[in-house]
């Protein structure tokens, strides 16, 4: 079905010399049957032939390697002196992270007493929170507000609480 007067475009596609159309020729499917020749608007790029998209930023990045390729032996002033400075800020932070490390000490081994004193501590706050907890609860009985019964339970706790922070040899604030 390709006429002799047609030249090829690209791939697949074809201008007719003739009449300037530009379309797919006809082709033969597996099962013998024939496709009809598909017309192919003027100006039309397929997908692939796009060429892909590029930022403001990386066209002017390929514009200076041009140029930096076109003159031998050229040392910009602007690259030097961003290299020189990037240089230093990693030597300073390479420094500054290799003080603080030797600044820290470890210790692997925990001794029973270290145990038993984060134990105390931990009690130690958890009690405090539920004295501020009960301070806050006799605030709003003062304001008449309304008081819940696991609330009322608590304020009769608030002896023992204390008693309890005092054996553990803190001071309630």
């Amino acid at each position: 079905m390709t006429e002799p007067s047609s030249s090829f475009i690209r791939e697949n596609v074809v201008k007719d010399a003739a009449t300037g159309d530009i379309y797919i020729p006809s082709s033969r499917r597996p099962d013998g049957t024939w496709r009809k020749p598909i017309k192919v608007k003027q100006g039309y790029v397929p997908q692939e032939e796009v060429p892909i998209y590029e930022s403001k930023g990386a066209q002017i990045a390929k514009q200076k390697e041009k140029v930096k390729k076109t003159i031998p032996g050229a040392i910009f002033v602007d690259d030097l002196e961003r290299e020189q400075k990037e240089k230093i800020k990693k030597t300073d932070k390479t420094e500054g992270l290799s003080k603080r490390m030797s600044e820290i000490k470890i210790s692997t081994k925990i001794t029973p007493e270290q145990i038993e004193a984060d134990m105390r501590q931990k009690k130690a706050r958890k009690l405090k929170k539920l004295l501020r907890e009960i301070e806050q609860i006799e605030e709003k009985m003062n304001k008449n507000q309304p008081v819940e019964k696991e609330q009322i339970e608590k304020l009769k706790k608030k002896d023992d609480i204390e008693k309890e922070l005092n054996e553990l040899g803190i001071e309630d604030d």
